[in-house]
């Protein structure tokens, strides 16, 4: 009921809303896909080829386009229904993750309830996950933690294949998002450590390498014959870096209207940045500069960007409002709205995690690298709400996980009745300190 409610309240606010007719570079190079077969033209038609960003998602849409028609009804109708199946996809992924950690059936099916119904981000769900790897980049999250919490609760020796399997899955993952295929890696090689026996762990180590080389050799091949560089992921690092770390954002007045304008200046989807990526010889060349710049500048200004950095770790977890209305100088209700909700998952989430932690290390030590590794590499670029949910729905099931304990708890130290309890009296029914602790299964 709750997946189906989800279906209809966003198809309803796909209707209501002004949907955005450009979804940045890669509504831009499913364009071109579906024109040319290639993966090109990120920020302007004849381009030419492109590593801006990972090529499958932006390759997919292309290929339904191609089929349908550019924005036909039936191409807009089936990327839709990917894009939101893919996103309620995640959330059941996790549920079921949830179910293995043991939280009760009531707090999942209440965190549950809130990625379903809650406006948290209905715009990436419905509308930019059908060309961007957002939604599929929580599902994969969320499936890579399934699996490892399965792994390593099983009785029996992990065989040759389920270590080939799992480390395949965390080669695609890494090349559809490499933040999450980071954590993907980091959370494999805590399993291997603890499930395999020593003897085993150069086998491993190969295989797993081996299976991620595999996976990337084609991408780069293909980088080194059309953009003359060995590029096995993205080449947009350095235009990233500069956007984030540039003397006019350390005490900018308004952080948002900081961004924009550097984003304006610099970035080539705007007439600007791309006339300065054309006379630097194109976007390998262009980024590596805007790297080479930035980096000089972070040396020659360490407290200021420790500074930009501290803000995009507390950005990440706590958005401002700008995040939603660039320059918006008085917040309206709405914004208000979402930003109290999305500072209170945030809080609930992170205490989830640390009680989670204390209590239960060995599974939640899982739940810890899905959280916050993928969050590390977006502390040095300037961080965006597409960027945060890749983790959010996690940090929502993390909040209902750790409300639904702190109630047990409670309920579990005081009991019925026991707030009229005389001040000061001692009843031998009174738990002990050892039942405060959730009872959470850990190995």
């Amino acid at each position: 009921m709750l997946l189906f409610s989800a279906i209809i309240i966003r198809i309803f606010w796909s209707i209501s809303q002004k949907v955005p007719q450009n979804l940045g570079e890669a509504e831009r190079v499913a364009y071109a896909f579906m024109q040319t077969g290639t993966i090109a033209d990120a920020f302007a038609d004849g381009q030419g080829p492109t590593a801006h960003l990972m090529p499958l998602f932006p390759a997919f849409a292309g290929l339904i386009y191609r089929l349908f028609g550019w924005h036909s009804p039936a191409s807009d109708a089936i990327l839709a229904i990917w894009s939101v199946g893919i996103v309620l996809l995640s959330f059941m992924l996790l549920f079921l993750a949830f179910e293995k950690l043991g939280t009760p059936k009531s707090a999942r099916i209440g965190a549950l309830a809130v990625v379903c119904i809650f406006p948290l981000a209905y715009a990436f769900e419905t509308v930019w996950f059908r060309v961007w790897e957002g939604g599929a980049a929580a599902a994969s999250s969320a499936a890579f933690l399934l699996l490892l919490l399965k792994l390593d609760d099983q009785s029996e020796r992990i065989s040759a294949w389920q270590v080939a399997a799992t480390a395949t899955v965390a080669a695609m993952i890494f090349f559809v998002s490499p933040p999450i295929g980071v954590a993907a890696y980091l959370g494999a090689l805590m399993l291997m450590v603890r499930q395999l026996p020593v003897r085993r762990w150069p086998g491993t180590a190969v295989m797993t390498l081996a299976i991620l080389v595999a996976v990337l050799t084609p991408w780069t091949l293909r980088n080194i014959e059309k953009l003359n560089a060995p590029v096995p992921l993205r080449d947009n690092f350095g235009l990233e870096l500069a956007l984030a770390y540039h003397a006019a954002a350390v005490d900018a007045p308004d952080d948002g209207t900081a961004f924009v304008r550097r984003f304006n200046d610099i970035h080539p989807a705007r007439s600007a940045g791309y006339k300065k990526l054309v006379a630097a010889g194109g976007e390998v060349n262009y980024a590596k500069k805007l790297g080479d710049e930035t980096k000089d500048w972070i040396r020659s200004n360490p407290a200021a960007a420790v500074k930009l950095t501290v803000r995009h770790v507390k950005e990440l977890f706590f958005p401002p409002a700008w995040y939603w209305v660039s320059g918006e100088s008085r917040p309206g209700a709405g914004t208000v709205m979402k930003m109290a909700m999305h500072y209170a998952i945030s809080v609930l989430g992170i205490l989830g995690l640390i009680w989670g932690l204390c209590v239960a290390w060995r599974r939640y030590s899982y739940v810890a690298v899905m959280t916050l590794v993928p969050f590390l590499p977006y502390a040095i670029v300037q961080p965006t709400l597409r960027y945060r949910y890749i983790c959010l729905s996690l940090l929502v099931f993390l909040s209902a996980d750790f409300v639904s304990r702190m109630v047990r708890s409670r309920h579990a130290r005081f009991g019925p009745g026991t707030a009229f309890r005389r001040r000061g009296a001692r009843s031998d029914a009174e738990p002990q300190l050892s039942t405060l602790s959730p009872t959470w299964p850990d190995r």
